[in-house]
């Protein structure tokens, strides 16, 4: 479905070439989102969970402050960059940045904050959690509605999650008992 999904939103740029065919075009555009059951505002949170991505590494180590920095600049240094100094990413390294798994999978969570988990409605709701991995660096970035929630290690625990067709991945409120947590929404 995710193929569908990448081809859909990168179909776009041959409207330039066929304006005649906008409409017809679009139309299809359409009926293949019926089909899928996707939404403009699903579409719009995986474009904005890469786009976030992308910009990741100009203020990774500077996500959060005191204790959990400490463990943010760490991880950086010995897993990312892998050095002290110099700690930007050099060319290479920002290719291996992009270079990513990306997964999107629907989850039900028991009130309608979603996995965000905190205040909501009493009624059962789901909703698309993006995860972004990074084999490179061993870490997976996960978004609700298109923000960052959490980052955590690939390790273990993680692969336990990643067995059960990443569907039981932790939400907010329990990520840290489950996870190895490199970094945490407030």
């Amino acid at each position: 479905m995710l193929d569908k999904v990448i081809k859909f939103l990168f179909s776009f740029n041959k409207l330039s070439y066929c304006p005649t065919g906008f409409e017809s075009l679009l139309t299809t555009k359409i009926k293949i989102m019926r089909q899928l059951k996707i939404e403009l505002e699903d579409i719009s949170d995986i474009t904005r969970s890469i786009s976030d991505y992308q910009y990741l590494p100009n203020i990774f180590t500077q996500l959060t402050s005191g204790e959990e920095r400490e463990g943010l600049v760490k991880f950086w240094n010995e897993k990312v960059v892998k050095r002290e100094k110099d700690t930007w990413l050099n060319p290479q390294e920002i290719n291996f940045w992009h270079e990513i798994n990306l997964h999107v999978v629907k989850q039900t969570w028991g009130n309608t904050s979603g996995g965000w988990q905190g205040m909501g409605g009493s009624a059962m709701t789901s909703t698309y959690t993006v995860i972004i991995e990074n084999n490179w660096y061993d870490f997976a970035c996960i978004y609700y509605s298109g923000k960052l929630a959490y980052i955590c290690e690939m390790d273990d625990k993680y692969k336990e999650h990643v067995a059960n067709g990443y569907r039981t991945l932790p939400g907010c409120g329990e990520c840290r008992k489950k996870l190895t947590v490199i970094y945490k929404s407030r």
